[in-house]
């Protein structure tokens, strides 16, 4: 469990890379709650001479296990670069369930502004976002169980995600 921001409004992460990664296989969960501000250091230049970065993401969670993936933010923005694969809030598993809330906050990527995918086997995709969703160059909520999943996908927003949502 990651608990970032927790009790101090005023809490911040910059970073040139992932602001938050959590990464694990097996059974094991991983939680994220992330209610400080992250955004990414390299803004429309990355660090390597102007050159866009890809990883750039504002919260990176991967699980290659049957474990599950929550994620929780709260008033402040999740900011991510703006080049190929920046993700506001990035989530995969290989078969368990993702369950993604935020709060009011903003959550903007360079690429998808949410992104949820599930590989395999019965785990749910569930999205609630309290807050504007943004992309500046694809899809606003990307949720995906491939054709190896047979779980369900529910995307429920307060505010219309940008550009689109796509299941």
């Amino acid at each position: 469990t990651i608990d970032f921001g927790t009790g101090n409004v005023d809490a911040s992460i910059t970073a040139a890379g992932n602001g938050i990664e959590a990464q694990t296989s097996g059974a094991g969960k991983i939680t994220v709650n992330a209610y400080g501000t992250i955004s990414n250091a390299a803004g429309d230049l990355g660090p390597n001479g102007g050159t866009l970065q890809n990883n750039e993401s504002g919260i990176w969670t991967k699980q290659t296990g049957t474990g599950n993936i929550e994620i929780n933010t709260g008033t402040k923005s999740i900011t991510a670069g703006i080049g190929t694969l920046d993700y506001g809030i990035y989530a995969q598993a290989a078969g368990g369930a993702i369950d993604i809330t935020t709060g009011t906050g903003t959550v903007t990527g360079g690429d998808d502004g949410i992104h949820a995918e599930v590989l395999s086997g019965s785990g749910n995709i569930d999205i609630t976002t309290g807050g504007e969703v943004t992309s500046l160059t694809d899809i606003g909520i990307f949720a995906l169980s491939t054709s190896n999943g047979t779980g369900d996908i529910t995307v429920t927003t307060s505010s219309r995600p940008s550009p689109g949502t796509r299941e």
